[in-house]
Order: C-alpha cells, then structure tokens, then sequence
C-alpha cells in the first residue's frame, strides 16, 4: 500500500486569533488546523472505498526514528475514492518551535483486526502552521512581540500598528511599506486580489501569459475586463489598449469632459509635441460660451463654434477673417461673414494650381458681378468647319439647323459673330445649358474682342462699321450702308492701315 500526498493548510480563524493574543499573555495551548489531502493506491491500483487512519507527528523523516511530538490522531473509515482523500487534522500549537516536523501515516481497511500499515516516507510539514509560532514566540526576529502584530477583541488585526483600524491594518513607520503579491508559477498563473459582496466581485491582478501580461480590473461575470493598463502604460477600458487611451463599448459610447467649476472654468483636452500645443475645449465665458480650437500663444482663436451654429476661423466674435452664419434676414440663405474692415475681398484659392479656384452654383443672386477673366459674352455653337481659328467670323449655316460657318462672302446677312479667344482676349461670360447647348467653340455675341479684318473696301478706323468680306472669315469696314443693313458686325476700336491683321471690335450685331 503507497500513499503519495500533498499538504493544504488552512489556518483556523481562532488559531490565528490565538496566536495573536499569545504574542502579548503567557503561553497556553492552542491547536494548529490544516487540512491533508493524500492518495492511497494498492497493489499499483487507486484505492477506494472505507479505510482507518492514524496520524502522527515526528521530528524525523526517517520511519522508526525521532520522537513522537504530541498525541496519535485517529481517523476511522476515511472515504477514499479514486485513491484520493481529506482529513482535517489538529495539532497543538507547542510542538511548533521552528523545527523540522514530519507526519506519519497508517492505514488499514476499516473494521478490519490487523495491524496498520505504516507508509513511506513521512511527509515534511509545509511552513503555513508556523504562523501560529511565530505569533506566539517571544521574540520575532529580534521584535518585541506585540509591536509588530496585535489582534483586537473584534477580530481586527494590525501588523506594525497596535490600533487596527480595519479588519487588517498594515503600518510601517521607519520607511516606505510594500505589500507584495507574487506568483512563481507559469505563464498562465496569476496573481489577483478579490473583493466580493452580496453583488458580485471585483478582481484586480494580473498573470503573465493574459492580454500581454496586462493589470487589469475585472467584475467577474463581464464580457470584458473592465480596465486594463499595458505594461508601455496604455490604458484600456472595455478593451486591451492599442494606443495611449483605448475607449470601447458594444453599443454607442460617450467620453465626457465635464468642469463643475465657474464662469472662467474651462473644459478642455490638449495635444503638444516638439512644435507646440492644440488646445480644444470650451469655457462659460470665454467668447460666448464658444467651442474653440487654439493654438496657445496665437493672437487669435483658430477655429470656433458658437452656440448658435456660427462658425469663425482666425478670429473670435469680435473681429474674425471669415464667420458662416445662417442669414438672419432669409432664413433659407446661409451667409459668410467677415468682421474685419480690412478684409473685402473672398477668395476660394487653390495654392497648389497657383490661382484662384472656379466657383459653382446651381443658382446666384449678386448685387454687383465683376469679371476679371474676359471681355465678351460667348456662347457655345456647333461649327461646320471642324478647326477655324480664333477671331473669325462665322454666319448662321442655312443647310444645317442650329450650326454656324465660316463667312464667305461681303455683306452677308447670316452674320453671327465672332469666334472668341484671339489675341489672348476670353470670354467674360459663357453661355450653355449642360445636355442641350454646349459643344462647339465659344462665339462672342456682345462685347470686345479680335476679329480677323483686311482692308479690301479702304482701310480700317476706329469708328468704323465692320460687316463680312470675300475673304473667308474676314470682316472689312462697310461702304455700301444699303447693303449693310442686317450684315453689320460692330464697331471698330482700333485701326488696320492695309492688308491683314485683328481689329478689336466692339460686337453690335444689326
């Protein structure tokens, strides 16, 4: 018959309690709890079923040797089952004087008439019941007994203090005092805490080989830990951190920054590296209550927000570059607004293509339109001619609806106008409706631009009528009035000596 076995051992309360007390009265008995736990195999085989038990304690290992310490410990019919078994023993707390102890086991089935056998080898006695030596001795390590543990009639313990103020009060005065947990197990062991009430637990700990070795705060039952600090200091809640500060939830999630504080209490988050800091938040009576983004040390807000959805950049409500604003006068409408006297014009600017960006809208209302960009109103025209060149002039093509072709002839009364973009003149307005009117160059119909002249009927002055030539796409001053009446081009604004050459002309077509 062999038993292998392996010590749990549980500390009474009152053994504990006692030994306390001991440590400040004279000596008394007190017993030593703690729980065995073994397994019984015979013949090679897990026994099982009732088997009588004795127990006794040894100062040495070997069996037949050293002297019993204190009384036989029976246990009759211990249940054994699958080989293992449980026996709660109690030893007085004398025979516990720092030495080595071991225990001896005996065993025979229950009710049966023959001797015990005595197992090998006796089992060393792990070092949890000397706690209730050395609460008892009269020295601890050089320490007066008593003033490093001191017991309470209400079951408060105190270890360095002799007023407990809680069920364990921990005090060191000479220096710093560290309470340490620590597990010598592998990677998947932990080293935790637990508070528990009638609600459910707390844990707070870590273990080695669980979310990188993360200390974490968890309520048992949660899908996930409920906090949880990486060791490069990333904090996590709800989830393990991926960055500094790591929020998550399942469903929606609000991060709040709330100030209690007055009317010049602020609220607000701060980003900084090398170049400086950004600044978002808000205060109660900083520039109306706004949500701001600054850069500390500006002469002006960034970027802000009013209450009432006004938005301001480079500036606060009192002087600003540009506000966004719903109109007041039309509620539909939405106003850009701007605070600054210096400031008159808007510019959308791209500064990548170095000028400034094109505008689009669907419909405009102006008090005054400027146009920077051209001289003449142009419309789009399908042409007969596939390439004619800028400054010609075109008359309405009669063999084909709605396109326009090359003059050919003086004094023709098709005439249309004038193929925009010459001399580096463009058009100031285009004309188009987008699916319907819109391919073919653009044909300036009012306005000033180039045209293509010579001087077949005399040369060319300022003042002058012009209307079609012979010459292809030319125009010349008119001569003949009868014949000009529906052919007339415009007037010339400059002036063409002989031959060929551009004339700006001041398009009137009549």
């Amino acid at each position: 018959m062999n038993c292998t076995t392996r010590l749990r051992h549980v500390l009474a309360y009152l053994a504990v309690l006692g030994g306390c007390l001991l440590a400040t009265q004279p000596a008394i008995a007190q017993p030593v709890r703690f729980v065995y736990q073994g397994k019984l195999t015979e013949a090679g085989n897990a026994a099982s079923g009732p088997y009588d038990m004795e127990f006794r304690l040894f100062d040495a290992p070997e069996i037949g040797a050293g002297v019993q310490l204190g009384e036989t410990i029976a246990h009759p019919a211990v249940e054994v089952t699958g080989g293992a078994f449980t026996v709660a023993l109690e030893v007085d707390a004398a025979v516990f004087d720092g030495s080595p102890r071991y225990l001896e086991v005996q065993v025979r089935a229950a009710q049966a008439e023959g001797p015990f056998a005595v197992l090998s080898p006796r089992q060393s006695i792990a070092p949890v019941p000397y706690a209730a030596h050395s609460m008892r001795a009269s020295q601890l390590d050089g320490v007066a007994p008593g003033s490093l543990v001191r017991a309470t009639g209400n079951g408060s313990v105190g270890i360095g203090t002799d007023d407990p103020k809680a069920l364990l009060h921990l005090y060191w005065e000479p220096d710093s005092l560290t309470h340490l947990i620590e597990t010598g197990g592998g990677v998947n062991a932990w080293t935790k805490v637990g508070f528990r009430n009638l609600n459910g637990e707390w844990d707070i700990g870590t273990s080695r080989g669980f979310n990188n070795d993360v200390f974490y705060i968890d309520r048992l039952g949660t899908d996930s830990l409920e906090f949880q600090l990486s060791t490069r200091g990333n904090l996590g809640l709800g989830i393990e951190p991926r960055a500094k500060v790591h929020l998550y939830e399942t469903d929606s999630l609000t991060h709040l920054i709330e100030s209690g504080g007055g009317t010049n209490a602020w609220a607000k988050v701060s980003f900084r590296n090398a170049n400086g800091q950004w600044d978002i938040g808000t205060s109660r009576a900083f520039n109306g209550d706004q949500f701001y983004v600054a850069r500390p040390g500006a002469a002006s807000i960034a970027f802000a927000v009013q209450p009432n959805g006004d938005t301001y950049t480079a500036g606060d409500i009192n002087g600003t570059r540009l506000v966004l604003r719903g109109d007041p006068v039309a509620p539909m409408n939405a106003a850009v607004l701007c605070a600054d006297a210096g400031v008159t014009n808007f510019v959308p600017y791209n500064t990548t293509l170095g000028r400034a960006l094109n505008l689009v809208a669907y419909d405009a209302t102006v008090r005054t339109l400027t146009i920077l960009g051209g001289a003449d109103l142009a419309e789009p025209f399908p042409i007969q001619e596939e390439s004619l060149e800028k400054g010609s002039v075109v008359v309405i093509d009669d063999q084909h609806e709605g396109r326009l072709t090359q003059s050919t002839q003086a004094y023709d009364r098709r005439v249309a106008g004038i193929i925009s973009g010459a001399n580096g003149i463009h058009p100031g307005i285009r004309l188009r409706q987008d699916g319907a009117m819109d391919n073919g160059p653009h044909v300036a119909l009012t306005g000033r631009v180039y045209v293509r002249a010579n001087t077949s009927s005399g040369p060319i002055m300022p003042g002058d009528l012009l209307t079609t030539s012979d010459t292809p796409g030319h125009a010349m001053k008119v001569v003949d009035h009868s014949r000009a009446q529906g052919a007339i081009l415009g007037k010339a604004m400059s002036r063409l000596e002989a031959g060929q050459g551009l004339v700006l002309v001041l398009v009137t077509l009549q």
